[in-house]
């Protein structure tokens, strides 16, 4: 999934020149993330994110996989509207 975000000329796109720290967390692991124009990495969380998704297991997958918008899931998302637009945008043209 990280070399496919990483390698994905239409997703680079849609992102930001300053990176968003996003963490995606569900009942049994966690996935924190920063997205940028220049960077797209996973890191170990150090309680620095900028939006968070939580949801169960099976929803955090389908949404990062892009099966699901994140506007027709369930998750509960805190940050700006515009940092969830953003993100979406880059799951979606990024998807298999």
């Amino acid at each position: 999934m990280m070399e496919r975000w990483k390698s994905s000329i239409r997703g680079k796109w849609v992102l930001p020149n300053s990176p968003i720290n996003v963490l995606f967390r569900s009942e049994s692991k966690q996935l924190f993330i920063t997205l940028g124009k220049e960077v797209v990495s996973e890191r170990e969380y150090k309680g620095d994110a900028d939006c968070v998704f939580q949801g169960t297991d099976h929803e955090i997958s389908d949404v990062l996989s892009g099966n699901t918008l994140l506007s027709r899931s369930s998750l509960s998302f805190e940050g700006k509207y515009r940092q969830f637009l953003v993100i979406e945008s880059f799951l979606w043209l990024t998807r298999l």
